[in-house]
């Protein structure tokens, strides 16, 4: 067996334990977790089509953190997704010269700092 051959075949196997570890413990989760997920989780005593519409307040659950989870992200693409879509337009088509190498270093600066750094300084720069 030559070299190439034994390396392949421990690359298999190593990949084949990874592979077969990631998927116990999928399986160990699912199988420990799926007793925990109904609607009590979510919406605690609250009847689900209330909560869903409004009708009454959830105490307990983590509904409310899922309902403003989608209001957050919804409010985000509203501010966002105009202003993003036309930039790009502008910088792929009409931008030249300075202005073009401006924005452009600007948008790969803002592209390559983590968001939760840019949350960060946003939140010490409000306060």
């Amino acid at each position: 067996m030559t070299k190439v051959k034994l390396l392949r075949l421990l690359a298999y196997i190593s990949a084949f334990f990874v592979i077969g570890s990631f998927m116990m413990l999928i399986g160990f989760l699912f199988y420990h977790g799926t007793p925990v997920l109904d609607t009590g989780l979510f919406f605690g005593e609250t009847d689900p089509i209330d909560a869903i519409f409004g009708a009454r307040p959830v105490w307990d659950g983590i509904w409310p953190a899922f309902a403003g989870t989608l209001y957050l992200i919804a409010l985000t693409m509203a501010v966002s997704l105009i202003p993003g879509i036309g930039c790009g337009i502008y910088l792929a088509r009409y931008a030249k010269g300075k202005k073009k190498e401006m924005l452009s270093m600007a948008v790969d600066l803002l592209a390559s700092v983590p968001s939760i750094v840019m949350g960060l300084f946003g939140f010490v720069l409000i306060l």
